[in-house]
């Protein structure tokens, strides 16, 4: 059984020329691993936001961040009311936040502070 709150969902949607993707974090800020990453191919936002909520009944206790930034915004709220018991904090991204998120990650990969399993989806990007 998985401790609550050890497991972390990261939402990026998309509508066209690009894919939703589903990122699910295992560990702390410590040290993670990227347990699973999705890509969801273009559909109806509906179905995109059936398949993330099926994803993340897979991980009770799991937080999830949802990017909340314009075409963000309906699939986010969407999510929330099908997970009507799982927090979904949405995500509002400025160019800003942007900036400091990316630096933040790099730090953590420089750290060694995220693992990724092998994914040859991931390495061919």
């Amino acid at each position: 059984p998985r401790t609550p709150g050890a497991v972390a969902i990261g939402v990026d949607w998309a509508r066209t020329g690009d894919h939703t993707a589903v990122v699910v974090l295992e560990g702390s800020r410590g040290g993670c691993t990227v347990e699973r990453s999705v890509r969801i191919g273009h559909r109806e936002i509906e179905r995109q936001v059936d398949e993330v909520a099926a994803i993340v009944r897979e991980y009770p206790g799991a937080s999830v961040a949802s990017d909340a930034t314009g075409i963000g915004i309906a699939p986010t709220e969407r999510l929330r009311e099908k997970l009507r018991t799982v927090p979904v904090v949405g995500i509002h991204f400025q160019p800003s936040s942007k900036s400091s998120m990316v630096t933040g990650l790099l730090m953590l990969f420089e750290r060694s502070a995220i693992r990724l399993r092998p994914d040859p989806l991931l390495e061919s990007e």
